[in-house]
C-alpha cells in the first residue's frame, strides 16, 4: 500500500477566507467605577485651582451614603479658608445639601433628608449672578444669596473627599462622576445628562472626574491618579487609600449611570485573506489602520489596528490504499473517493487539501473446521488451539489475499454482550474498543476451549446544549443551584440520559424592574395605565410592563376637577348657576345641535324646547342636564268671549269651548313646568290626577296660543 502527498501540476489557487473579527475592547464599555472613602483621611487632590473670583460655576456630583453622617461630609473643596474665598460642597448629618463659602449671607442649605441612605444621589450646586442654587436628581432643593463668593488664586487646589485646610469633615461613603463647569448650567441641562457619562471636552466643561480607573474590590495599589476627562488634564493623585477590599478602595459606581465605552483603543488582529474593519471597510494587505467611531454617547471612539494578513492556499494529492484509510484528521474511510480536508497552514490559515483516495480490496476465504484435538492445514500447519489462522498471500493489487481457517472445537462455547459507555471499553480479553461497533472477542472457557463473544458496543457522546434566556430581575437556571442577577453567560455541567458528561451554556439577558412617579390633571375621570376608572382626586398606585417586560411601579397624582353645571329660568331667561371661560347652549331635541350665537352664560330661547348648556371651565368641558323650558312668547292674553274654560275651579275634568278649532290643550304648573297634554276633541280633560293648585291652560289654535289660568281644587 502506498500513500502520495504532492502538490498539483495546475495552477495553485489561492482561497480567500473572509474572517471577521470582533474586537470587544473596542466596542465594550469599561467598568463603572466609583471611589469609597474612608470617612477618616482619604482624599483626592488635583492640579486644578477652580473657578475663581465671583464668577458664575457650576459643582456636579454621584454621592452614595452607606449611613447617616454624623456631621458635614465634604464632597468637594477648594480656595482659602477665609470668608467668601472657600467653595465647600457638603451634605451633613440632616442628610441635607450645603455650600459653604464662609461668612454672612454666604452659605446655603437645603431642607433635610433629601439625600436617601444607601441609594445613589446626584447632587448639584449652581452658582449665577450671586445667587446659589442646590440640586438633588435634578430637582431644585435650595437656594440663596452667595453675592460674597470671591474665591482667590492663592488657595488650595480642588480636592475631593475633604475641605481645605482648615477643617477637614471627611467623606465617608462613595463618590462618582464629579463635575466642574465654568457657567451656571441650567435645571434642564442637569436634568438632561445628570443619568450619563459626558465625552470628553464638553463645552464649559472645565473639570471632569469619571472614576473609571481600577477594578472594583480588587487590589489597586498601583491605581493612584484619578483622570481628569477635561481639556485641562488636571489629573488627581489619591491620598491615604487602602485600595484593596471594598472599602477606602475602587468600587462599583452607580448602576442607573449610562457609561460611555472607551475612547481610544490599539490592537493587534491577523487574519487569513482579508480583514473587515469595524467601520465595514475590507483590508486585504498587512498595515496600521486608524479609524474613529461614534460610542454609545456620540463620543469620538479613536482606534489603531495593526493588521497582519495572512496567506491561505489549497492543494491536490492522491493516496492508494488496501481496505481503508485514515485521512489526516482521522477519518476512515473504507471506499475510493476524492474528499476535501481544511487544516490549518504554517500561517495559522486555513489550508484545503484535495485527496484522490483508491481502496483496493482485500480478498478472504473462510473455511470453518469443527475439530476437537488438533488440525493440520493443506501446508503442513498444525493447530491445537482453536480460533481463526490466517494464511496471507498478496494479490496483484499488492493487497492480501487471505485464507481463514475457522478453527472450532467441539465443545466451545459462545455468548454475546451489549456494552454502552462514554468512553472506551476493554473487555476480559484485554481488548480496546474505541467505537461504536459489534466485535467478536475470542477467549478460553473453564474447559479450555475457545469461548467466542459477539461484543455490541455503543461508545456513547456527551452533548452540548445552548440557552438563550431574557428574564426580568433574576434567572435560576434549571439545575436551580444558580441564580443569576445580571447580564452574563454561564455554563453548568451534568450528565445527560446517556450518563455522560453534558454541557448547558447559558446566554442571559436580566432586565430590571422600574418605578416611577407622575402627576395627572383629568375633568370628571381618569383611567390610568393599569386600565383603573378613577373619580376622586387622590394618589393612585399600581403595577404596568416597562419596555423591557418587566413590572414597573407606578404612582400617579391624579387631581380630578368636577364643574355641575346647572340651569334656571326667569321671565323666559335660562342662565346657569357657574362663571366659566366660554358657553354654548345646546338643543337636546336636535341631538344636541349647537345653537348659533348662544353663547353666553345666559340665553333668551324662542320656543319651547329641552335646552342644556355646555361651559369650558379650569380646562374642563361639561355639559349640564336638558332643561325643559316653555316659551310664554307669542301666547295671547285670554279671550273670556271666543273661549270658555269651565267649571273654575275644577275638581276632576275641565271642559273647553271655542268658536275656532282648538288643536290640542296643555297644562303648565307655576312654575312653567309641562304637567298635562292631550289632543283636544269634544271630550272632557281629566285632571284627576292633579295636585289641589293654581295652574295655567294653554289653548292651542290654529294660529295663536290663549293662556287661562286654572284653579284645581281635589279633595
Amino acid at each position: 500500500m502506498k500513500t502520495t502527498y504532492k502538490s498539483s501540476n495546475m495552477k495553485k489557487i489561492t482561497l480567500i477566507f473572509f474572517i471577521i473579527i470582533t474586537v470587544s475592547s473596542v466596542f465594550a464599555q469599561k467598568d463603572n467605577n466609583a471611589l469609597d472613602f474612608d470617612g477618616s483621611n482619604d482624599y483626592v487632590q488635583t492640579t486644578f485651582n477652580g473657578i475663581l473670583g465671583s464668577a458664575n460655576r457650576t459643582f456636579e456630583a454621584w454621592i452614595y451614603l452607606a449611613d447617616t453622617p454624623t456631621s458635614n461630609n465634604c464632597i468637594l473643596d477648594y480656595g482659602s479658608n477665609f470668608v467668601g474665598r472657600r467653595n465647600t460642597f457638603f451634605v451633613n448629618a440632616n442628610l441635607a445639601i450645603g455650600f459653604v463659602s464662609g461668612g454672612t449671607n454666604t452659605n446655603i442649605t437645603s431642607a433635610s433628608q433629601v439625600v436617601e441612605v444607601k441609594k445613589w444621589t446626584h447632587v448639584s450646586f449652581v452658582l449665577n449672578s450671586g445667587t446659589g442654587y442646590l440640586y438633588v436628581n435634578g430637582k431644585q432643593e435650595g437656594t440663596g444669596n452667595l453675592s460674597g463668593v470671591n474665591t482667590v488664586t492663592t488657595g488650595t487646589q480642588l480636592r475631593i473627599g475633604q475641605r481645605v485646610p482648615g477643617g477637614s469633615i471627611p467623606f465617608k461613603g462613595i463618590i462618582d462622576e464629579v463635575r466642574v463647569w465654568d457657567v451656571a448650567r441650567t435645571a434642564s441641562e442637569i436634568t438632561d445628562n445628570y443619568k450619563k457619562e459626558l465625552c470628553p471636552n464638553e463645552p464649559n466643561m472645565v473639570a471632569y472626574f469619571n472614576f473609571n480607573n481600577g477594578t472594583a474590590g480588587n487590589p489597586n495599589t498601583s491605581v493612584t491618579k484619578l483622570k481628569d476627562n477635561s481639556k485641562n488634564s488636571n489629573d488627581g493623585t489619591l491620598n491615604n487609600f487602602s485600595l484593596s477590599g471594598n472599602t477606602s478602595n475602587w468600587v462599583e459606581g452607580d448602576t442607573l449611570l449610562t457609561r460611555a465605552p472607551n475612547s481610544d483603543t490599539t490592537f493587534s488582529v491577523s487574519s487569513c485573506g482579508s480583514y473587515r474593519t469595524p467601520l465595514g471597510v475590507r483590508e486585504f494587505v498587512s498595515g496600521t489602520i486608524k479609524q474613529t467611531l461614534k460610542n454609545a454617547v456620540g463620543c469620538d471612539s479613536n482606534i489603531t489596528i495593526n493588521l497582519t494578513i495572512k496567506p491561505t492556499n489549497t492543494e491536490y494529492t492522491s493516496a492508494t490504499e488496501c481496505d481503508s484509510f485514515r485521512t489526516g484528521k482521522g477519518v476512515l474511510k473504507t471506499d475510493s473517493e476524492i474528499f476535501w480536508e481544511t487544516f490549518q497552514n504554517r500561517f495559522g490559515c486555513d489550508s484545503s487539501v484535495q485527496t484522490l483516495l483508491t481502496i483496493n480490496k482485500s480478498t478472504e476465504t473462510l473455511l470453518p473446521i469443527d475439530y476437537c484435538v488438533e488440525y493440520t492445514t493443506s501446508t503442513g500447519k498444525t493447530f491445537t488451539i482453536p480460533g481463526n489462522y490466517r494464511d496471507t498471500f498478496q494479490a496483484s493489487t499488492g493487497c492480501d489475499s487471505v485464507i481463514v481457517y475457522q478453527l472450532n472445537k467441539l465443545d466451545e462455547t459462545y455468548g454475546q454482550a451489549t456494552v454502552a459507555q462514554c468512553f472506551n471499553f476493554t473487555s476480559p480479553s484485554g481488548k480496546v474498543y474505541s467505537s461504536s461497533g459489534i466485535y467478536v472477542d475470542t477467549m478460553r472457557n473453564i474447559a479450555g476451549c475457545d469461548s467466542i463473544v459477539t461484543l455490541d458496543f455503543t461508545l456513547l457522546q456527551r452533548s452540548d446544549t445552548v440557552i438563550e434566556v431574557s428574564s426580568c430581575d433574576s434567572f435560576r437556571t434549571e439545575s436551580g443551584q444558580n441564580l443569576i442577577t445580571r447580564s452574563r453567560r454561564f455554563k453548568e455541567f451534568f450528565k445527560n440520559q446517556s450518563l455522560c458528561d453534558s454541557t448547558v451554556n447559558y446566554d442571559v439577558t436580566i432586565n430590571f424592574s422600574s418605578d416611577g412617579i407622575g402627576n395627572v390633571d383629568a375633568c370628571q375621570s381618569y383611567q390610568t395605565p393599569w386600565g383603573e376608572m378613577v373619580t376622586v382626586t387622590d394618589v393612585y398606585r399600581g403595577v404596568i410592563q416597562n419596555t423591557y417586560g418587566c413590572d414597573s411601579n407606578l404612582t400617579l397624582s391624579v387631581n380630578i376637577t368636577k364643574n355641575n353645571p346647572l340651569i334656571s329660568e326667569d321671565d323666559n331667561v335660562l342662565s346657569t348657576n357657574l362663571d366659566a371661560d366660554s358657553y354654548q347652549w345646546l338643543d337636546c331635541d336636535d341631538s344636541f345641535l349647537r345653537i348659533s350665537g348662544a353663547n353666553k352664560k345666559e340665553y333668551a330661547p324662542e320656543k319651547s324646547g329641552n335646552l342644556a348648556v355646555e361651559i369650558f371651565k379650569d380646562d374642563c368641558l361639561d355639559t349640564s342636564a336638558c332643561f325643559q323650558h316653555i316659551s310664554t312668547l307669542n301666547i295671547s292674553n285670554p279671550d273670556f268671549n271666543r273661549i270658555t274654560v269651565s267649571p273654575n275651579p275644577a275638581t276632576s275634568f275641565v271642559s273647553i269651548l271655542s268658536e275656532e278649532n282648538i288643536n290640542r290643550v296643555t297644562i303648565l304648573n307655576t312654575r312653567g313646568q309641562l304637567v298635562l297634554e292631550e289632543q283636544y276633541g269634544f271630550d272632557d280633560i281629566d285632571i284627576s290626577a292633579l295636585s289641589s293648585g293654581i295652574y295655567f291652560i294653554q289653548v292651542h289654535l290654529d294660529k295663536t296660543i290663549s293662556n287661562y289660568p286654572l284653579i284645581i281644587a281635589n279633595p
